[in-house]
């Protein structure tokens, strides 16, 4: 067993998670960011996933108290949304079919996370790219609607991730389509129903991603 270590960015010191920026059920939101912000954060994200999966590897965590912002205030609604850091890599592995770790559902907060994991990953499938996409696409639905997804998640508890998979879809057609416009709508269904089928080997689903997804995003200017 290892560990990585990283020290924090030399001019900024104070790390705050993306999911406590978040509006949550029972407060308001830390920080405001107008749409051309949530895209620049979102397009940022989205190549970096993108970066990490042409390497061959997977994340099998993705979410928001997995994304961080750094600052030097004590306020913040100074935090620069394009400038995010990606963690949470103690279950990641190599897109090998020999590869294996442990993965997140044998953690002490599966509970916390479970709720971003695709529907078939819960059931017991093998990890592959796909799920990240998922995972991400939920991760687009918090950032478009800048709610926590346990505000949804939550409320419905007693759905399963299947059930939940169609709730958080008619979420994108309607909330997202509105507020985001049909481009970044497009690229988070995609993630959202992302299934490439392909063996886990291939590169292809990380393709079919930067075109769905990366390159989508990236045509978004406001």
């Amino acid at each position: 067993m290892f560990g990585i270590v990283y020290k924090f960015p030399s001019d900024q010191t104070r790390p705050v998670r993306l999911h406590h920026l978040l509006r949550g059920r029972d407060r308001s939101s830390i920080l405001v960011p107008h749409v051309g912000e949530k895209i620049t954060l979102a397009a940022t994200l989205a190549q970096s996933l993108y970066t990490f999966h042409i390497s061959e590897w997977l994340h099998k965590n993705i979410n928001s108290r997995n994304v961080l912002f750094f600052t030097g205030l004590s306020n913040f609604r100074d935090i620069d949304l394009s400038r995010p850091y990606v963690v949470g890599f103690n279950h990641s592995r190599e897109a090998d079919v020999s590869a294996y770790t442990e993965g997140p559902e044998m953690s002490s907060e599966w509970e916390k996370y479970q709720k971003y994991q695709d529907p078939d990953y819960v059931k017991g499938s093998r990890y592959k790219k796909g799920y990240d996409y998922y995972s991400f696409g939920l991760l687009l639905l918090e950032i478009g609607t800048w709610e926590r997804l346990s505000n949804i998640h939550d409320k419905h508890e007693t759905e399963d991730s299947s059930q939940l998979r169609k709730r958080y879809l008619r979420i994108c057609d309607n909330v997202i389509l509105e507020r985001m416009g049909p481009t970044y709508h497009q690229a988070t269904k995609a993630c959202l129903l992302f299934d490439s089928g392909l063996p886990l080997e291939k590169l292809d689903s990380a393709m079919e991603f930067r075109k769905n997804v990366v390159d989508r995003l990236a045509t978004c200017h406001l």
